[in-house]
């Protein structure tokens, strides 16, 4: 488990990544959590929420995290409470964007101006943590699609029509699939917190304001993401269909050099079968001949083997 704490103002921001049942059980103690959501911390892989309560105010998101080792996604879920001067986000695995956002937060709070004051808040740092988890992940996708590009390029200058493009091309496919449904309920979950959050200031009616605002913006960028993955799938689809049509035409140019070779080969037996059956065949008498006959035929067979993984036939 890992914590980091800082103080602006009267707010306190707390973050914890992966945190032990030790340290659920002492922060719920201390600001007296519902026993609903001490029950939720414990849990994992919860469906994205947005829960109101007298004090304060429980949010699940779920947002993409790469493993470079796995070649793929996973759910870093975040778990926050917010209330009224504090606000402790949970994350399931670590985050150094989390670390980077909390110290330029803090660093520039100390120089905020007059007017903006509602910066001091923790709806405000609530925006934060959701539009820099947005900005990551718009980041990603621009990542992705120059990947599908350079793939796109090698496929059509035919350098890399092979199983390893195809396994490639899968493995995005499969991502995109799974940034799709990570998206897919967060514009209900923004739109509900929003409403919430607007009844949760009911008496600050700047607060009120600012969050509309703010919530606009995010759910601009949602919508951004939401249409770049949905772009992103339509192209990675294009490129598979792509892949299998000049795979076929591969293939069908393979079968017929090889029916073509079966074929003049064919002629070639049967006139050896006939000439060695009726007329007595040159050096039958040398005791090199078998030899010289099975040598010939493994640098023969050798030497299409090379040829066929030269071509990128087999």
């Amino acid at each position: 488990m890992q914590r980091n704490l800082i103080k602006v103002g009267n707010i306190t921001w707390t973050h914890l990544f992966s945190p032990s049942h030790e340290e659920i059980e002492k922060i719920s103690k201390l600001f007296d959590f519902h026993e609903i959501i001490e029950e939720d911390l414990f849990e994992t892989n919860i469906q994205d929420k947005v829960d109101t309560y007298d004090d304060y105010i429980f949010l699940v998101l779920h947002f993409p995290k790469y493993r470079p080792s796995l070649q793929r996604y996973i759910l870093n879920e975040f778990k926050i409470i917010l209330g009224n001067n504090f606000i402790i986000s949970i994350s399931s695995h670590s985050s150094s964007h989390i670390r980077k956002l909390m110290e330029k937060y803090q660093k520039e709070s100390q120089q905020i101006e007059d007017d903006e004051e509602y910066k001091i808040s923790t709806y405000y740092i609530l925006y934060l943590i959701i539009d820099s988890m947005y900005e990551k992940t718009i980041n990603l996708l621009h990542k992705n699609n120059k990947d599908i590009l350079e793939m796109e390029e090698k496929l059509f200058a035919g350098k890399w029509l092979s199983k390893d493009l195809l396994e490639r091309m899968m493995i995005k496919k499969r991502n995109i699939n799974f940034l799709k449904y990570i998206f897919i309920p967060q514009a209900e979950i923004l739109e509900e917190a929003q409403n919430i959050l607007i009844e949760f200031f009911e008496n600050d009616a700047e607060a009120q304001e600012e969050i509309e605002v703010h919530f606009e913006d995010l759910e601009y960028k949602l919508d951004k993401i939401q249409n770049q993955i949905k772009i992103l799938a339509s192209h990675i689809d294009s490129l598979t269909e792509v892949y299998n049509s000049l795979m076929n035409i591969q293939i069908n140019t393979i079968i017929t050099i090889l029916t073509i070779f079966t074929a003049i080969v064919g002629i070639h037996t049967l006139i050896a079968g006939w000439y060695w059956m009726n007329v007595p065949l040159p050096g039958q008498d040398n005791p090199w001949a078998f030899w010289f006959i099975l040598a010939s035929t493994i640098i023969i067979t050798l030497g299409m083997i090379a040829l066929f993984k030269i071509k990128k036939w087999i």
